[in-house]
């Protein structure tokens, strides 16, 4: 679990999940008392609710000294957090609460309060990064002690593991932040990642709704291993079947789009006939025009209330394809980013919307081999699914 802070103005609403504007938020404020503090992950449990009487009753926090007389408030018994410059400590009824200061100001550590972050004087770290069997993080700073605001971290999967997340982090004035939501990458066994994936669809998807896949076909990635690419989209209609209320449609791209299989189709055996008819080109790449015929076609044959888009490429692109995204996002359809290459995707991540958990709906995998082995992972008997659900748990 990781500490995140809504922007100035925005509560976090417990009914959404997610930030907004603090007069529609519904957020009933808290005392909150640190009861653990581990690595960056800080637990928070509230306390008491503003405006009542009752007794606090909780422990001090790790890792931060109570001050000698901590038995009700009193600026000169702030304290710095370990790790945050926009956060302290102050004492009340023998216990130490979280409090956070106000945009642009830091906690000064000598002045025992928040100040304009310019002259606060504070200088926070963030902890040292740990390797394990499954990634290594580089450069070796990232491991080797303390990282100091700015630094960036990059993980790199051994051999049959696969990215969860991210494929960097910053430490920041908040701590290890990603891009990706609130999710902290990791490597994971093909799996698991095949699950994540097979679980994000499925908690997507509703009862009225479709499927339009934009692949490229661009020179880059080959006719071997567009061959690939279609023999997964074949397997996610077969585990997602279709029916009058769930209708597919696939768009390729090089460096213009082609309709190949029109946004109205119905039945799973059709669709996978029609994907096997579909050519290769290998021209250039432009996703911005990719997704903006993807948002035509939704518009031109809607029938449900939901279409989730799922883009495969392998991030090598002519044009910038953010306002497409955006648009497709901002009409609540998702949009799936599948990144297919060695190199780091941030841009393939950056078009992806973010799911209900706050994690971004972007896979990236190494090659179109793995790409293949996800897609018969996700469309293989339930008995041995149950299997790999329990596995990764």
């Amino acid at each position: 679990m990781f500490l995140r802070h809504c922007s100035a103005g925005e509560h976090f609403s417990p009914t959404l999940k997610k930030c907004v504007n603090r007069d529609i938020a519904g957020c009933i404020k808290h005392w909150y008392c640190i009861l653990v503090v581990i690595s960056v992950s800080i637990l928070l449990t509230p306390v008491r609710s503003a405006g009542t009487s009752s007794t606090i009753n909780c422990s001090p926090i790790n890792n931060v000294p109570l001050p000698s007389i901590c038995t009700e408030y009193s600026p000169k018994n702030n304290v710095a957090h370990p790790s945050i410059c926009t956060d302290y400590y102050f004492c009340a009824y023998n216990k130490m609460f979280l409090r956070h200061c106000s945009a642009g100001e830091h906690f000064s550590p000598t002045l025992k309060k928040c100040v304009n972050r310019d002259i606060a004087g504070c200088i926070k770290q963030c902890d040292a990064l740990v390797n394990d069997a499954n990634g290594t993080w580089e450069p070796v700073s990232c491991t080797a002690g303390p990282n100091k605001v700015g630094s960036i971290c990059s993980i790199t999967c051994a051999q049959n593991m696969e990215l969860k997340g991210s494929s960097s982090i910053t430490c920041t004035d908040y701590g290890w932040n990603s891009t990706n939501g609130n999710l902290i990458p990791s490597c994971v066994e093909l799996e698991c990642f095949s699950e994540d994936m097979k679980n994000a669809i499925n908690e997507t998807l509703t009862v009225n709704a479709g499927i339009l896949f934009v692949i490229d076909e661009s020179g880059s990635i080959g006719q071997t291993d567009y061959l690939k690419s279609k023999q997964f989209i074949k397997d996610i209609v077969d585990s997602f079947p279709l029916s009058r209320t769930r209708t597919a449609g696939v768009i390729t791209f090089d460096d213009y789009p082609i309709v190949r299989i029109p946004l109205t189709e119905t039945s799973t055996d059709n669709f996978k006939d029609m994907v096997d008819s579909i050519p290769y080109r290998g021209q250039g790449t432009d996703v911005l025009e990719a997704l903006e015929a993807a948002l035509t076609e939704i518009q031109s044959h809607a029938t449900g209330s939901l279409y989730l888009v799922i883009l495969i490429t392998d991030g090598i692109s002519e044009t910038d394809a953010t306002p497409a995204a955006n648009a497709l996002k901002n009409l609540d359809h998702p949009v799936f980013t599948i990144g297919v290459n060695k190199q780091r995707l941030t841009y393939v991540e950056s078009l992806s919307s973010m799911g209900k958990n706050g994690i971004r709906h972007f896979f990236h995998t190494r090659d179109f081999d793995i790409l293949k082995s996800i897609g018969s992972y996700i469309n293989r008997p339930t008995s041995t699914a149950a299997a790999t659900q329990n596995k990764c748990k």
